[in-house]
Formats: structure tokens, sequence, C-alpha cells
């Protein structure tokens, strides 16, 4: 069995699931792709990063509790255009926030960090 973390990507568009997928696995991280976010793929995961396509807050809001759900447990990691700040989305029980659009070593550390054997 791999030590290596095992990533869930979701995100609706093909391209974007092919980038996180060639930056993630770049790292060194085994990679899963999904256009839906799955509980069964979810307990596969260390970590789920996963585009977040909301409009507005209230979308937001509403969405947040069924995502959060579906991860199964595993920590998400939520990427969105939305204007939020990572305090909102733990808030809302996703581990931390990514803006889009990303920069790429933010994204990199991001789950760098919540990967690290003392993250909480």
């Amino acid at each position: 069995m791999s030590d290596t973390p095992r990533l869930l990507v979701v995100d609706e568009d093909p391209q974007t699931r092919a980038l996180l997928a060639l930056l993630l696995g770049g790292e060194g991280y085994r990679v899963e792709l999904a256009p839906a976010l799955n509980a069964d793929a979810a307990r596969r995961a260390d970590l789920v990063v996963a585009d977040g396509r909301y409009t507005t807050q209230a979308a937001f809001e509403a969405a947040a509790p069924a995502i959060v759900a579906a991860a199964a447990g595993a920590p998400v990691v939520l990427l969105s255009a939305l204007a939020l700040d990572p305090a909102q989305a733990r808030a809302h029980g996703f581990r931390d926030l990514v803006p889009k659009p990303f920069d790429i070593d933010e994204l990199l550390d991001t789950v760098g960090r919540l990967l690290a054997p003392d993250a909480d």
C-alpha cells in the first residue's frame, strides 16, 4: 500500500480537471478526477479539491452543506471565483479556500499544508 496521498479533484470542466491532475500529479500525489462529487470516491481520498461555481453568497450557503456531506468526511479545499474569504469557507465546513483564478503556488501550498502530518 502506498503512503502517497490520494486527491480527488472535482470540477465540471474537463480541461480544468486535466490541468489540476497535471499540477497535483506532478507534485507526486495520486489524483482521481470526477465531474461531480460522490461519497464513494471521496472515501478513498485523503483530500478533495472541489470547484465551486457559485454566482451569489446565498447560492454558496445553500450548496455548502451538501458538498461537505458528499465528501464523506474527507477534508475539502474549495476553489471558487465567488468573493469569499477562507474564514467563510471554513465556517461552512470546508478546510480551506483557494480563490479562482487560482495561483498555482497557493494551491500547491494549501494542499501540502493540509496533507502535512501535523495538520489539524
